[in-house]
C-alpha cells in the first residue's frame, strides 16, 4: 500500500470521468482504518477526493464514514475482528438511518438514499416542466427516443465528443459521437452514435 494511501486508480468511462467509478486503496489517517475501495460521490472532483484522502483531517475520516465504506473480503477467508467490527458499525449506522426515515416518511432508506431520491424527484419535475411528462421521464432514465430534439439529447448525454454533418435532398443529417477512446493507431474513436435529421433524433447505435 502506498504510504500516502493511493495505490491504484483507473477510469472505466473516458467520455465522462466525472461520473465514472474509480477505485484505489487508502488508509484513513485519522482512524487508521484501511479500505480497499472507494467510489466517487457527492459530485466531488477527482482532485478534491485525492486532497481529502491525503489531508489526514476530520473531513477525510468523515468521507468514509459518511459513504459507509466497508472492508472487502477479496480472499474469501473472512475479515479480521477489527475489520468486521468496522463493517458492523457501518451496518448499524445504515439501519439507524433507515428506521429514522421510516418513522418520518414511511420509507426505509439511508440518508444518502433519501437525498438521492429526493434530488431525483426535483430533477424529474424540472425536466417535465421543460420537455413534457413523457420526454422528461425518458431523459431522466437516459432512454433515447425517436423524435427527441438536440436540446433533449444534450440534457441527457451532454455535448458530443465529435460531430459530423452532411446535407442531402434538402435534409441536414448529423451524427453525434459519444464515449471516445484511443484506437490502436492512437486516433480518436467512439463507442456510441446518435443520428439526427433536421434537428430530431432518427436513430442511434453502438459502434463495434
Amino acid at each position: 500500500m502506498d504510504a500516502e494511501g493511493l495505490a491504484d486508480e483507473r477510469f472505466e468511462d473516458e467520455d465522462n470521468p466525472m461520473g465514472a467509478e474509480f477505485k484505489y486503496f487508502f488508509t484513513c489517517k485519522k482512524c487508521g482504518n484501511h479500505f480497499h475501495e472507494i467510489r466517487k460521490s457527492d459530485n466531488l472532483s477527482i482532485d478534491q477526493i485525492k486532497e481529502i484522502l491525503y489531508s489526514g483531517t476530520d473531513e477525510q475520516h468523515d468521507l468514509h464514514v459518511k459513504n459507509r465504506l466497508r472492508y472487502i473480503d477479496f480472499a474469501g477467508v473472512g475479515l479480521s475482528p477489527k475489520k468486521q467490527k468496522h463493517n458492523d458499525e457501518m451496518d448499524r449506522l445504515d439501519n439507524e438511518e433507515k428506521e429514522k426515515n421510516y418513522l418520518e416518511i414511511g420509507i426505509r432508506e439511508t440518508n444518502s438514499e433519501r437525498q438521492k431520491r429526493e434530488q431525483g424527484q426535483v430533477y424529474l419535475q424540472k425536466l417535465q416542466e421543460r420537455f413534457g411528462e413523457e420526454m422528461g421521464l425518458k431523459i431522466k432514465n437516459d432512454e433515447l427516443s425517436v423524435g427527441m430534439t438536440k436540446e433533449m439529447i444534450i440534457e441527457m448525454k451532454r455535448e458530443p465528443a465529435h460531430k459530423k454533418q452532411s446535407t442531402s435532398r434538402g435534409k441536414v443529417r448529423e451524427e453525434w459521437f459519444y464515449k471516445s477512446y484511443k484506437n490502436r493507431l492512437g486516433k480518436d474513436s467512439y463507442k456510441f452514435r446518435v443520428v439526427i435529421v433536421d434537428g430530431l433524433v432518427e436513430g442511434w447505435n453502438d459502434i463495434a
